[in-house]
């Protein structure tokens, strides 16, 4: 009997939150439990960026941000680098408390987040852009994002099934090694571990 916990979010859970510097909104996919937009352990969200601008600022936190459409975007740290993410899927980590600038290439995007508290959690991250059959590993938390196609989770063989719409989040708490799979294309696949 399997331990792990699931969750799918749709679009009837996600929340519009107002970003903290005021230029915009996202939309909050999911949020560690009983924790706000003013503090938590981790967040998912997704937001569409209309313009060039300042990101806000998220210091004790670590980024990781992915271009799902558009062109692409770079992020001008002023620490002295930058990070071009275009093509399908890219993707970049960064401290939430760098000040970072975001500079469109040739029109919007709409880019998914992941945030995590720096001395509480560590995330990593995979996307998968042709169709794909991956093995969950086992860690604290498991998040996969459909994007444009529906995804199939399976427990073993012949055991428990569950499809993943386009546009939903998949949660799976404390999976064990080896007993979950996902099948699919074009999704993002997240582990958060403690720290």
């Amino acid at each position: 009997m399997s331990s792990s916990m699931i969750e799918i979010f749709g679009p009837e859970d996600f929340k519009e939150i107002p970003w903290k510097n005021g230029k915009g909104t996202t939309l909050e996919l999911a949020i560690s439990e009983g924790d706000t937009v003013q503090s938590f352990d981790w967040r998912i969200s997704i937001a569409q960026v209309e313009e060039d601008g300042p990101f806000s600022d998220f210091t004790g936190y670590q980024r990781t941000l992915v271009v799902l459409e558009g062109n692409g975007i770079i992020l001008e740290h002023a620490i002295g680098h930058s990070q071009k993410l275009s093509g399908d899927l890219p993707f970049a980590d960064f401290d939430g408390s760098w000040q970072t600038h975001g500079k469109l290439i040739d029109g919007p995007i709409t880019d998914f987040n992941i945030v995590t508290k720096s001395h509480r959690y560590q995330a990593r991250l995979h996307t998968y852009k042709t169709p794909s059959k991956v093995d969950i590993l086992q860690e604290r938390f498991c998040f996969a994002y459909s994007h444009r196609t529906t995804l199939t989770l399976r427990q073993g063989i012949g055991e428990d099934e569950y499809s993943l719409p386009a546009g939903h989040l998949l949660k799976i708490e404390d999976p064990s090694a080896g007993e979950w799979s996902l099948s699919g294309e074009c999704f993002i696949l997240i582990y958060l571990s403690g720290l």
